[in-house]
């Protein structure tokens, strides 16, 4: 791949099929998103008392177990994830994604990998103050243009949608659909 300054990138994505194993390493290009489905986490999850971030698990009844978030906001996507009927598997944290440019090597976990009816998703949680920084939002855009799979993923004026999305849990589908 040629980047805009005209020196190759090599991306790779790196993942685990359990905490222990060995990591795989496998071009961006013939990544196999079933392969990921099947990754455990990248990062361990850690809670303590005194922490800036609010990490948890969420009992998804998409996944049929808990998926695991390291903020509110994370879990808000989640929660929109979890409701959304074209959502086939939800997966939290599944690869490092590695560009290696003249050199320099740049590392990147993405927040949520989604299995849907379109095809994989790969979904960034980035808070509205961090969107506003041009280095933030190039770095999300030059992913996006990698692989068509990456979507994009929630900021702070999503709450009203978030809200439609929780007053609708206890009224039945047949009402909704």
């Amino acid at each position: 791949m040629v980047s805009a300054g005209g020196a190759a990138a090599t991306i790779t994505v790196r993942f685990r099929t359990a905490p222990t194993a060995d990591v795989s390493a496998v071009a961006l290009a013939d990544v196999d998103p079933n392969a990921l489905v099947a990754a455990c986490p990248w990062w361990e999850f850690r809670w303590c008392a005194g922490q800036k971030h609010y990490s948890g698990t969420y009992w998804s009844a998409t996944e049929g177990r808990h998926v695991i978030y390291e903020s509110r906001l994370e879990l808000a996507r989640l929660l929109f994830a979890d409701f959304d009927s074209s959502v086939d598997r939800i997966c939290s944290q599944p690869f490092l994604l590695v560009r290696l440019r003249g050199g320099v090597e740049r590392k990147h976990v993405s927040e949520f990998l989604l299995i849907t009816d379109e095809g994989p998703k790969v979904v960034d949680v980035k808070p509205a103050c961090r969107l506003a920084k041009p280095e933030v939002a190039s770095r999300i855009c030059s992913a996006r243009r990698r692989r068509s799979e990456h979507s994009g993923g929630i900021a702070g004026r999503s709450t009203t949608r978030l809200g439609r999305c929780l007053s609708l849990k206890d009224v039945p589908r047949s009402v909704i659909s």
